[in-house]
């Protein structure tokens, strides 16, 4: 989980990095960088069930664990958002939903 929060942290940091200097190129590489978390929360969310199923002592715990991994991808997802308004202030063009249009 250490890798995976240190990424989230360079996410972040270039998102609001990105926002404050209007800088769309920097921008663009973020609103996509959510995906590797969202991976990592969904691996994990598996080793979780898995654990619980064989262990129901563990459900406390791992709901813990689950709730604090949503929170972060959360964050992930905050990141992105900031990226995507960032190219948006700079550009104004609104590229949230393009892959659905």
């Amino acid at each position: 989980p250490g890798a995976q929060v240190v990424q989230l942290e360079t996410v972040l940091r270039h998102a609001l990095e990105a926002f404050v200097q209007r800088n769309v190129e920097q921008a663009q590489t973020t609103t996509t960088a959510d995906g590797p978390v969202k991976a990592w929360v969904t691996r994990l969310a598996s080793e979780i069930r898995d654990s619980i199923q064989r262990d129901p002592k563990l459900v406390p715990n791992g709901l813990a664990i689950l709730l604090v991994t949503k929170h972060i991808e959360r964050v992930a997802e905050h990141a992105t958002n900031l990226a995507e308004m960032a190219i948006y202030t700079a550009r104004g063009e609104d590229i949230r939903h393009l892959a659905h249009r």
